[in-house]
């Protein structure tokens, strides 16, 4: 019994981590969002949602180096490229951990267990 529930539990995590993936999934309202420096057409840095004359600086804060710039349309489509990709992620998790938990209850089921001969 105690193999069917590590068993169960590992097919648990899965499940709690692909929910978490569609989860971060989720659309932005607000539209595009900058992960560094946005720069306005006057040159000066600022925050909040992006405008249609911003341009977003990509600032990878591990190596302190700017990988490149994204206009609002650019990193808009990015975004829902990643939402695409957390979305697929998320959903095999979740299929797969909830398939290996059904097969593992399915296996424990009562009427599968040999009859206790006394």
């Amino acid at each position: 019994m105690r193999f069917r529930g590590a068993l169960l539990t590992l097919f648990i995590v899965p499940v709690v981590v692909g929910q978490f993936l569609i989860a971060r999934g989720t659309p932005v309202p607000d539209g595009a969002e900058c992960p560094g420096m946005m720069v306005d057409d006057e040159s000066e840095e600022r925050s909040g949602p992006m405008s249609e004359k911003d341009v977003c600086d990509v600032y990878s804060y591990s190596t302190n180096l700017s990988y490149g710039t994204r206009t609002r349309t650019q990193q808009f489509n990015y975004q829902g490229e990643q939402r695409g990709t957390y979305y697929r992620i998320g959903m095999f998790l979740t299929g797969y951990g909830l398939l290996g938990s059904a097969v593992v209850v399915a296996a424990a089921w009562p009427w599968r267990r040999e009859p206790d001969e006394d």
